[in-house]
């Protein structure tokens, strides 16, 4: 993690990882042409007709869509989200709800309130699915976790990003008795890790210094629900009790807290809260909220120049103070010819440049670190992880079961015929649960259902 590691705890490689978790993928011959250079974004486009990209995502998602709830009027002008069987599995029993409207909606405030709200009640429903006692036995769904998982990327594309396809997007994933096994039969400690893009997508080298300025923010300006609290976090703490890295929240009420619109609102503030303390961070540092051209960055400010606005940011407990100047004196500018360099090594540049623009990944997950609730199941842990280096968004990477940080392998292996008939049930069935619960004209979930 080179000079970057700096930024981390003295305990760091105390924490509990695991590096590789396999999971099987489909034949190549049941999967489109994966998604290449000509999905990811020129120019950042948001809120805009796109018709060019329009097209290009209902030819390459169009065939593994499963169901689609549209309104009216109907597409082109409306919107609409689909349930899709995902390209690239993240567990056997997995699905993706993407927005498919005709604009590139990417967070969940340019969402309008009630699709982001929908999106919550369709995780709410697949997580009732699951519970269903006969599911759960003809898929051996006991012992099992849930996850639910979605990322925020609309940075410009000079490094691997956490959205190839930058609509907003909420992962639901059941990971089977067999695989938190093998969560637990792969658990080591960070130390023992040596690849340097492995720690770099395992541990976010900034995460603590991040999530102690969004704690200082969200004390003083997010608004929790009555079913959500803050944990409180330090990154000695979070190592010592294996929890994930980032700004934690309890929501007591289980997976129902997703069938009310007060989730959804609680989701959105947390973007904000996000954009703001990314916006103040990067003009202390160069005096610009982002960059705005390929393959630049803001040059940065002198070391007394970003002291004085540092100080100048109200509420900062003196720790995020500190923890900001080390990240300001560990980053350095980059001459147009060593990005003309990384330009050419695209592996490289993800590894060294910064994004250009505010990311995170947004992870929720059951299990140990949270007692039982009054709700559906347990209590979960909502876990926001700020991402200033590291490229693997929350689907990829998330702490459970005593772990901190779990790296999937995609495609380790291939399904056999019986485990992707399996799959396609689980799907399908899915697919009938959720109609079922939905009005006859089509609308939004009724609430609380």
């Amino acid at each position: 993690m080179s000079r970057l590691s700096y930024l981390l705890p003295n305990n760091i490689g105390e924490a509990i990882v695991v590096p590789e978790l396999r999971v099987a993928g489909y034949p190549r011959e049941c999967c489109p042409p994966p998604m290449g250079e000509q999905y990811i974004y020129r120019r950042a486009i948001v809120g805009t007709e796109h018709a060019e990209e329009f097209q290009r995502f209902r030819s390459s998602f169009g065939p593994r869509i499963l169901y689609e709830q549209s309104t009216v009027p109907p597409l082109p002008t409306g919107h609409s989200i689909v349930v899709v069987d995902k390209v690239s599995l993240h567990a056997l029993y997995d699905l993706m709800f993407m927005y498919a409207g005709p604009r590139i909606l990417c967070s969940a405030v340019d969402l309008p309130q009630w699709v982001l709200q929908t999106m919550c009640r369709f995780m709410h429903a697949f997580s009732d699915y699951i519970g269903t006692p006969h599911i759960a036995q003809e898929y051996d769904l006991m012992g099992g976790s849930l996850l639910a998982a979605y990322n925020y990327d609309c940075c410009l594309p000079d490094k691997r990003v956490l959205m190839p396809f930058k609509r907003f997007h909420l992962h639901a994933n059941y990971l089977d008795r067999d695989l938190v096994a093998q969560v637990r039969d792969r658990r080591v400690p960070f130390a023992s890790v040596v690849s340097a893009d492995v720690t770099r997508q395992l541990v976010e080298p900034a995460v603590f210094v991040l999530t102690q300025v969004l704690v200082d923010y969200a004390t003083r300006h997010l608004r929790l629900p009555s079913f959500i609290r803050m944990l409180t976090t330090s990154p000695e703490r979070d190592i010592r009790e294996k929890l994930p890295f980032g700004l934690k929240f309890e929501i007591r009420d289980g997976w129902h807290s997703f069938g009310t619109s007060a989730l959804a609102g609680f989701l959105g503030d947390l973007h904000v809260l996000a954009q703001r303390v990314y916006t103040d961070i990067s003009c202390a540092f160069t005096g610009a909220p982002r960059a705005t051209e390929l393959w630049q960055r803001p040059p940065l400010l002198d070391r007394q120049s970003i002291r004085r606005s540092l100080r100048a940011l109200p509420g900062l407990s003196e720790g995020a103070r500190g923890g900001l100047m080390s990240l300001a004196l560990l980053l350095a500018d980059i001459p147009p010819r060593v990005m003309e360099y990384l330009r050419a090594r695209p592996s490289l540049a993800s590894r060294l440049l910064a994004f250009s623009g505010m990311a995170y990944s947004v992870t929720v997950t059951e299990g140990p670190q949270c007692e039982s609730g009054a709700g559906d199941g347990p209590r979960l842990m909502l876990c926001l992880c700020p991402k200033l280096f590291s490229d693997t968004g929350g689907a990829g990477v998330f702490g459970l079961a005593e772990t901190s940080a779990i790296l999937v392998k995609r495609g380790a292996g291939v399904l056999t015929s019986e485990a992707m008939r399996k799959r396609r049930g689980f799907q399908l069935g899915f697919v009938d649960h959720l109609t079922s619960r939905l009005p006859s004209d089509g609308a939004a979930l009724p609430k609380g259902t």
